[in-house]
């Protein structure tokens, strides 16, 4: 049974998370107008019946992208949307990648709290899998805040997908009320996993990340602390800068890892990147 206390915790986790997130200003207010260098498409992703998703593509006008990067936004329920992505989707389309937004159509009951989230994660999946057929080329999965645990639900369904990448993941404590249900399927994906968080994180202690991040599956799980930096901070445009360097940075390393791959297997380097099956 739950604590008057943990119940409190919980109360003060919902009220304090609207508070910001709803309140973050949209990206289009602090980004006066997109670098002549990007470019913006809308596409439409049928979702099995369940109607469609408006789908952002931003993207640089260089060579195209090896890799497309899949952004899910924090907890709709609580104020989150594609606002929270779309200026850093523009920061990563500046660095030479392709990055998708897009407005998660949220669970409702108890601020979706009393839900699976299965739908949300379901909306990751079939734009993860429009993507691949789409550019050809494999995904990446990025969520930031809530948005993290559940694009790690999605990884464990898209074993094609080259990397996971989280900033701000709501680990243990209070946060695991709404968000415990998707640990275990990341636990179990063996693809590289990238954990970017502030060091004054209001959710999620540095050491807590490493505990959790300790237990996955896979080589290649790496944590980034931002020094001196809250949850919400990490999430504003502000700072997306930073994030895409670490990133992009990262992402680098995997590609020219898969490169050395591809050499031997005769295969590209971003082609020669399916993952083992997450062990479910």
């Amino acid at each position: 049974m739950y604590t008057g206390k943990t119940i409190s915790g919980f109360l003060f986790f919902t009220l304090f998370t609207l508070r910001l997130e709803k309140w973050m200003p949209p990206a289009a207010l602090l980004m006066a107008a997109a670098a002549s260098t990007i470019s913006e498409a809308l596409h439409t992703v049928e979702t099995g019946g369940r109607g469609v998703l408006r789908v952002r593509e931003v993207v640089g006008q260089g060579a195209p992208p090896l890799l497309t990067l899949v952004t899910v936004h924090p907890w709709t329920s609580l104020g989150g949307g594609e606002h929270n992505t779309l200026h850093l989707g523009r920061h990563l389309a500046a660095a030479g990648l392709r990055a998708l937004t897009f407005e998660l159509n949220a669970s409702s009951a108890l601020w979706g709290i009393a839900t699976s989230h299965a739908a949300e994660v379901q909306q990751v999946v079939y734009v993860a899998r429009w993507a691949e057929r789409t550019f050809g080329v494999p995904v990446v999965l990025l969520g930031s805040s809530a948005g993290a645990p559940i694009a790690g639900s999605a990884l464990a369904r898209l074993p094609g997908a080259f990397a996971y990448v989280a900033v701000g993941y709501t680990w243990g404590g209070v946060a695991m009320l709404a968000f415990g249900r998707h640990y275990r399927p990341l636990y179990a994906c063996a693809h590289p996993k990238l954990f970017i968080m502030g060091e004054r994180d209001e959710f999620t202690a540095p050491e807590t990340l490493r505990r959790y991040v300790g237990r996955l599956a896979g080589d290649e799980n790496e944590v980034v602390v931002v020094p001196g930096v809250g949850h919400f901070e990490l999430e504003h445009p502000a700072y997306d800068g930073e994030v895409v360097d670490r990133v992009v940075a990262w992402l680098e390393r995997r590609l020219r890892e898969r490169a050395g791959a591809g050499a031997a297997t005769g295969l590209p380097a971003a082609a020669d990147s399916r993952q083992p099956e997450c062990d479910q």
